[in-house]
């Protein structure tokens, strides 16, 4: 019995009697798919119509602005004449001096730098500005106490930023110039540094 059971361990198993199975072919055929996908791509992107620059233009504006179109080179089919503006529609910048605010963050101590940009008409300027450097120390008090009470979420990314300077707009416009008409046109950020 001894005999038979080292005969039976010595003998090799049915399925081992054939030939083993190669991976060569499998490795062939995904190769192969892999080149196809990869060439249908390419065509494929050729085929989809690339985004114009002014689409990209008129989807990163600020908000509340439309983006002008680009002119186009130089002699080509289209281009446009820019047409003068009126000065009375040309804006000026105000600048204003950097804030620097500790956020409201409990667990760390973030601060944030800005420096505002005002925007107003060329037409109203000598009186924008009177008024904002009579009001300067109220200007800055209301943007150190509004950006003080910001979180850190408050300030991250561009639609908060845009939010943040809508607001700023409309109350320094309540605030500086009442029940006349609002001077500041835009509220832009020259810098911006979260630390």
């Amino acid at each position: 019995m001894a005999e038979e059971a080292s005969k039976q361990a010595e003998a090799p198993p049915a399925k081992a009697a054939g030939k083993p199975k190669s991976m060569m072919p499998w490795m062939v055929l995904w190769g192969v798919a892999a080149l196809l996908a990869g060439g249908a791509g390419i065509f494929v992107g050729k085929l989809v119509p690339k985004t114009s620059q002014a689409a990209v233009a008129s989807a990163s504006a600020p908000a509340g602005r439309e983006a002008e179109p680009e002119p186009e080179a130089k002699g080509g089919h289209g281009s446009k004449k820019e047409e003068p503006r009126s000065p009375e529609g040309e804006v000026v910048y105000l600048d204003f001096e950097p804030i620097i605010v500790n956020l409201d963050e409990p667990r760390m101590a973030r601060y944030v730098r800005a420096t505002v940009v005002l925007s107003v008409r060329r037409a109203d300027k000598s009186k924008a500005k009177s008024v904002i450097e009579e009001k300067k120390p109220e200007i800055k008090n209301y943007l150190t106490v509004y950006l003080s009470g910001c979180s850190l979420e408050d300030v991250r990314g561009p639609k908060n930023l845009n939010r943040i300077r809508r607001e700023v707009q409309d109350a320094l416009n309540r605030h500086l110039f009442g029940d006349s008409k609002p001077l500041i046109e835009e509220v832009l950020f020259k810098e911006f540094a979260i630390q």
